[in-house]
């Protein structure tokens, strides 16, 4: 049974337990996530369009809200809910199953040592791994030199929990200024005559130096080279994911999407998915940088570089529908829909993508992130919930200490939640402030790239999964609040707060609680 609905016609009310009721739900929070964007700068605007899918026990609602691009038509520029996207980093969960399915066929080596979880990366992928963070003194003080790469420490499983000490290669300057230079001055959007290759992305991800020693959160004589600034020897970072993409070629000899096609989107019917970057970053073949239909616009409101790094105001909006998929190659260039993202939820909490053992594994959860509404407030206030902001506020300012937050500047869920990650997959918790008491757990990931905006998550049972979308990408990360001054206790501190974060535990609770 399927039923769709209009968002933007259905009348708003009291939450019944029918499936038109989580959909007015779920209407009625995408409708907030665009009420309360009200940014202008750049001449941005709201966000053009949401779409979402509700799974429960195969009964389906599919929501639609706003239009394909921004200022669209309302009537004949609509939101499709069969629209095809680019679904950013739910690649990575995809990669990881791949993985664990390589590890499982047991024929696999690396270097003569059977491929396992704890196997370091291969000497000749370890070998582009050099360089030392000349920064990490003055960072977190207490140590007597650099810290230098130790690429024989880097095993598969820092890879997939993203504990390698890897910089992610999308924060490198020179990689920014190059998108930027192209929306600026490309006609198609970024990378217009070019594309990046796999070695290439994980050169700028290792440009920087390590973070910290790999795997420093599971080892005690680490500890004080794992610094707590950056979640105990945790750090989200894409180069980890580029890595993964070249074992699997050294592997088998294919690429990582021809891997995924055949072992995942096959298999599981995924037939609206496809991996439009995987060819070209591997196998340096043409660029494919179109969408399938249906699609909507994909519009990007990124602060281009060439501003005040902490200055939040952006530049665009910038049409990234073209967006060139090699930048996200192996770590968020799946393009999908929402129902083909929780084919896939249900394969995998299902037990069709891997054995009991492997996806035990995958839910080997790593530290704790607060993502309670007060702590997406502060930067890195509450565990190091994102490490996104790192840079952008100073962090010795007056008013970022728990408590300072001025409730009345944001919009406010009023809710506790939390996440950990494990291999590719990320597990949220999250209390229901509409049913006291209760408080729902789900399995998924988030995904982000130039315009595009993905949520995909499934309960461990399996009998409620949701899949959302958005076609702009200016909703993320951060909004500027004002934070409390210690000093004057006036509330006139410039800070930032999490604002994607807490729009998105909103729409979960409309389709979870």
């Amino acid at each position: 049974m399927a039923v769709v609905l209009a968002a933007v016609t259905i009348p708003l009310g009291s939450p019944p337990a029918s499936a038109e009721g989580n959909a007015t739900d779920i209407a009625t929070a995408m409708q907030q996530w665009q009420a309360s964007n009200p940014e202008t700068a750049g001449n941005r605007g709201k966000t053009p369009g949401l779409i979402a899918r509700w799974d429960a026990g195969g009964t389906q609602v599919t929501v639609d809200v706003g239009v394909k691009k921004p200022n669209g038509n309302p009537v004949t520029e609509k939101r499709d809910v069969n629209d095809r996207f680019r679904a950013g980093s739910n690649t990575k969960m995809l990669m990881s199953v791949v993985m664990l399915q390589l590890i499982d066929a047991g024929t696999y080596t690396i270097d003569g040592g059977p491929l396992t979880l704890d196997s370091p990366i291969p000497l000749s992928i370890q070998s582009q791994i050099t360089g030392c963070n000349v920064m990490y003194q003055a960072w977190y003080g207490g140590n007597t030199s650099q810290l230098c790469f130790d690429a024989s420490k880097i095993t598969i499983r820092s890879l997939l929990q993203h504990t390698s000490g890897l910089e992610s290669y999308d924060k490198i300057y020179d990689w920014q200024a190059s998108v930027g230079a192209d929306f600026l001055l490309g006609p198609n959007g970024p990378l217009r005559d070019g594309q990046y290759y796999l070695a290439q992305l994980l050169a700028d991800g290792v440009s920087q130096g390590p973070l910290f020693p790999a795997d420093c959160g599971r080892s005690a004589t680490d500890t004080i080279l794992c610094p707590s600034k950056i979640d105990k020897g945790f750090y989200y970072s894409n180069t980890n994911y580029v890595v993964l993409a070249m074992i699997m070629r050294q592997l088998t000899n294919k690429s990582y999407g021809q891997l995924i096609t055949e072992k995942i989107l096959q298999p599981v019917g995924m037939t609206q998915s496809k991996m439009p970057a995987s060819w070209n970053a591997d196998e340096k073949t043409g660029v494919v940088r179109d969408l399938d239909t249906p699609h909507s616009d994909h519009w990007t409101g990124l602060r281009l570089v060439g501003t005040d790094p902490k200055d939040p105001t952006p530049l665009g909006p910038y049409d990234a529908t073209r967006f060139n998929p090699t930048l996200t190659a192996g770590a968020g260039d799946l393009m999908s829909t929402t129902a083909d993202l929780i084919k896939f939820d249900k394969a995998l909490l299902g037990g069709q993508l891997l054995s009991t053992t492997r996806l035990a594994e995958m839910m080997d959860w790593y530290t704790q992130f607060d993502e309670s509404d007060e702590s997406l407030a502060y930067n890195e206030a509450g565990d190091g919930v994102d490490n996104d902001l790192d840079g952008l506020v100073d962090e010795t300012a007056a008013g970022t200490a728990p408590g300072d937050l001025a409730e009345t500047n944001h919009p406010s869920v009023a809710g506790d939640a939390h996440m950990t990650y494990g291999l590719g997959l990320a597990k949220r918790t999250f209390d229901c402030p509409s049913v006291p008491g209760k408080t729902v757990t789900v399995y998924g990931h988030n995904g982000f790239v130039p315009g595009s905006l993905t949520y995909n998550y499934i309960t461990a049972d399996g009998t409620k999964a949701m899949a959302f979308n958005l076609n702009a990408d200016w909703p993320a990360k951060l909004r500027p609040y004002k934070g409390k001054n210690s000093s004057t206790g006036a509330f006139d501190v410039d800070l930032y707060w999490n604002y994607e974060l807490v729009m998105m535990y909103d729409i979960l609770r409309a389709g979870f609680c």
